[in-house]
């Protein structure tokens, strides 16, 4: 038999229970005239609401057959109008949580003219069984509502598919009922149907690396010695943009290779170096190539270099450019680059997290 705390010490953990208080939204957060999330009885996290749920385009895709065509969607939260005032935190240096509003999702509708199609499947909020945020249509067309849609969408200005999203959330005043607009915007691309070969199979990772800043926090925190000095990198915040049109993807058995063709990524690294007393903040330009284990999403660094940096006024530059360039080269730093990469984008594969 195994003995647990729960054998050992069951009165401390009823203790523990009775004690801990649950989160609670307390004050809305106002930004440009809208409430976009809440306070709460916790002055280290925040609440952030959804302001609409849109579509995923990239699980957005048309597949044709004989008799009829099917449009595959996907609609998930969006914190549009939440996102400027976290990056505003952000970069302020705040160290606070955000997390999306806690709230029971009560239902869901698309509306869809007949002249379009009609929902053949679909995945919405149940109350009782289904509380998941991600809500899934799928559309069956014959093929003269197709070229209708396709037609509408040629036009420039694309086709909207529009619904509602009813919910409930509770705060210190006691629950409230809302709902959110559902918008789907569908243009050319996304209602050309899907190849059955080719380079589809990478185009997720490179609309997941073309949509998605990337922030690595503490991955160039360490000492380093450049001759007789030695300084130690501090607070260190790398933020990294992938340009996928300069960057090569090619699979090879079960990884991608990303090599770059020249400077491929841009972004700011900010740190602290201790010996200087110095808060170091700088626009940076890449030159980054690695690979992708398909497997486990792994991602695994093989060279990263500054190749620009446009901030002037810096003291001693000269020297930390040199410093930083050196240090990116360190088999142990590209190794925690590695790992924090991979941590980031297994994340985003499984969760689409926003703010974790």
């Amino acid at each position: 038999m195994f003995l647990t705390l729960k054998h050992l010490i069951p009165g401390l953990l009823l203790s523990a229970q009775a004690l801990a208080a649950p989160l609670q939204a307390t004050l809305p957060i106002g930004w440009q005239g809208k409430t976009i999330g809440f306070e709460t009885n916790d002055p280290m996290v925040e609440y952030m609401r959804p302001e609409a749920w849109e579509l995923v385009r990239d699980k957005t895709f048309v597949q044709e057959s004989a008799s009829e065509t099917l449009l595959y969607t996907v609609f998930k939260p969006s914190y549009a109008s939440a996102l400027p005032y976290v990056t505003q935190q952000k970069s302020q240096g705040s160290s606070k949580i955000f997390l999306p509003l806690p709230s029971v999702l009560e239902e869901a509708q698309l509306f869809i003219h007949d002249f379009i199609g009609e929902v053949g499947i679909e995945q919405v909020p149940n109350p009782m069984q289904n509380q998941s945020p991600y809500l899934y249509f799928k559309i069956r067309m014959n093929a003269a509502q197709f070229a209708t849609v396709q037609k509408l969408a040629h036009s420039g200005a694309g086709i909207v598919l529009t619904g509602s999203v009813a919910y409930t959330y509770e705060t210190s005043d006691g629950p409230n009922q809302t709902s959110a607009s559902l918008v789907g915007v569908f243009d050319d691309e996304s209602l050309r149907p899907r190849p059955n070969q080719g380079r589809y199979g990478l185009e997720w990772i490179v609309d997941l690396f073309a949509n998605y800043e990337l922030h690595l926090v503490g991955s160039l925190d360490g000492r380093y010695s450049l001759g007789a000095l030695a300084v130690n990198f501090e607070q260190s915040m790398v933020q990294m943009k992938l340009d996928t049109s300069r960057t090569d993807f090619t699979k090879q058995d079960q990884k991608v290779l990303m090599l770059h063709q020249g400077e491929n990524a841009k972004g700011r690294i900010q740190l602290y170096i201790r010996e200087l007393q110095t808060a170091v903040a700088l626009d940076v330009r890449y030159a980054i190539s690695g690979s992708i284990d398909l497997l486990d999403a792994r991602v695994t660094i093989d060279s990263i270099e500054l190749t620009d940096v446009s901030t002037p006024d810096v003291t001693g530059q000269p020297f930390i450019i040199k410093a930083l360039n050196n240090h990116l080269k360190s088999p142990k730093v590209k190794q925690r680059l590695s790992q924090d990469l991979s941590r980031g984008l297994q994340d985003r594969i499984l969760s689409g997290d926003l703010f974790l």
